[in-house]
C-alpha cells in the first residue's frame, strides 16, 4: 500500500454518478513495500494486517456497487471482465498478508500472530472466490434478458 504509513489506504476522490465511475485501487495501492515493513515490530506488522482488511472490506463494497450497476444496466456479459479485474486486486491484498505473516514468523514470540495472517489468508481468499462466483446467476439472467425485472 503505496500510499499506507500507518493509516487506512489513502481515499480517491469521489466522482459524481454511480461507483461504477469510480476506479477501484490499483496493485500498487493494496501491496505493502518492503521498504515499509523492513525493521516493523510485530505491533507496527499487525496494524498492516488491520489495514490491508480496511482495505479489503472498500475494494468488496467497490466490487459490488460496480456489479450492481452492471446488472442494473443490462450488462450481465461485463461480469466475467469485472471479476478477472478485481481477482487481481484480491491476491494483492492476499501477498501483503502473506509477506506480512512470513516476517511475523521471523520475528520473536510473533509466530503465532503469523499462523493467525496464515489463516486469514486462506479464509479471505475462500471468501473472495465464493463472493465473485455469486454473481454468475444473475448475469446468466441477464444474457437471457430477464435483468432488472
Amino acid at each position: 500500500m503505496a500510499a499506507m504509513t500507518t493509516a487506512a489506504p489513502r481515499a480517491r476522490a469521489k466522482v459524481p454518478g454511480t461507483e461504477e465511475s469510480r476506479a477501484p485501487p490499483t496493485v500498487e495501492e493494496l501491496t505493502i513495500p518492503d521498504s515499509m515493513l523492513n525493521g516493523a515490530s510485530a505491533q507496527k506488522l499487525i496494524r498492516f494486517v488491520h489495514e490491508v482488511q480496511e482495505a479489503r472490506v472498500a475494494l468488496t463494497q467497490n466490487f459490488d456497487s460496480r456489479f450492481s450497476d452492471l446488472v442494473t444496466a443490462g450488462k450481465g456479459d461485463d461480469y466475467p471482465q469485472l471479476v478477472e479485474q478485481f481477482k487481481v486486486l484480491y491476491a494483492a491484498c492476499d501477498a501483503s498478508l502473506e509477506t506480512i505473516a512470513t516476517r511475523l514468523a521471523a520475528t520473536p514470540s510473533a509466530g503465532a500472530a503469523s499462523k493467525m495472517v496464515t489463516s486469514i489468508v486462506l479464509e479471505e481468499r475462500s471468501r473472495a472466490d465464493a463472493h465473485l462466483q455469486v454473481g454468475a446467476a444473475p448475469t446468466r439472467a441477464c444474457r437471457l434478458g430477464a435483468c432488472g425485472r
